[in-house]
């Protein structure tokens, strides 16, 4: 009897493993699938033209990578209603369950596996792409909750924190706040905007990520890993007087090297 029972709990506990193991390697293959999907969205993004294409390009975009209803504070349109004289698209760069779990997931740390998702908008003003957009959030791995991404609109916003590089690019800094994440739950972010008219530098600069660190174990430690160029100029512009005012953690960057 002792020795069946013992038999059984050995193949129960065989199951159990081998169906973490099983829903781990379904995980990583969901987030390398969606590393891909936002490199090949951004740079679909890229092609579009602020005040030049029209709705159609987008259209294309959105109904190939999958769009959620856009909300906005603005009075917008989702595009998708079909009405194109002022209108958002906005697509999504994980799936929900994926993204639900790896937010709740407690012990992700251990599998490497660790929360991130992104976002593209698209904005149709008369017709016309008038502003397109990729950020994403993540989780570092020690716990803290970071954000990047890129713009090309039409016209600068204002913001009390940013870098402004040129009349045509500047990176702003803004405040996170994950409301369906435990605590700690702020955490920053770095956006990077271009005019119509920023040279083909400065756009490189502003649209160059790394996402790789996002779905290896060792994660992305900072901002500066997963857009490093944008991240850069801030740090010379803004960051660097910050960090030494607020402290280390204001640098968005532990390599020393890229600290000097």
């Amino acid at each position: 009897m002792k020795r069946a029972l013992l038999s059984f709990v050995g193949v129960f506990a065989v199951f159990v493993v081998g169906l973490a193991s099983l829903g781990v390697w379904s995980l990583h293959r969901q987030l390398s699938s969606a590393q891909g999907r936002a490199v090949s969205l951004i740079n679909e993004l890229r092609s579009l033209r602020i005040g030049e294409s029209p709705y159609q390009e987008a259209k294309q975009i959105a109904e190939k990578y999958g769009t959620v209803r856009a909300g906005s504070d603005w009075g917008l349109y989702d595009c998708s209603d079909g009405y194109f004289e002022r209108c958002q698209y906005q697509i999504v760069v994980e799936r929900p369950w994926v993204s639900r779990m790896l937010l709740r997931f407690p012990f992700s740390k251990w599998s490497g596996l660790r929360y991130w998702n992104g976002t593209a908008d698209i904005l149709i003003s008369d017709g016309k792409v008038s502003e397109y957009s990729f950020s994403a959030v993540f989780r570092t791995p020690d716990g803290q909750w970071r954000g990047f991404g890129a713009e090309e609109t039409s016209l600068f916003g204002e913001h009390a924190v940013e870098a402004k590089v040129s009349d045509s690019y500047r990176i702003e800094r803004n405040d996170l706040i994950m409301t369906a994440s435990d605590y700690p739950n702020k955490g920053y972010q770095l956006m990077a905007s271009v005019l119509g008219q920023a040279t083909t530098v400065e756009r490189q600069r502003a649209w160059h990520f790394n996402l790789e660190c996002l779905t290896q174990s060792a994660g992305c430690k900072e901002i500066c890993d997963v857009q490093p160029d944008a991240w850069k100029d801030f740090y010379l512009g803004r960051g660097r007087s910050d960090a030494a005012k607020y402290g280390e953690r204001y640098s968005f960057c532990t390599d020393a090297a890229l600290l000097k």
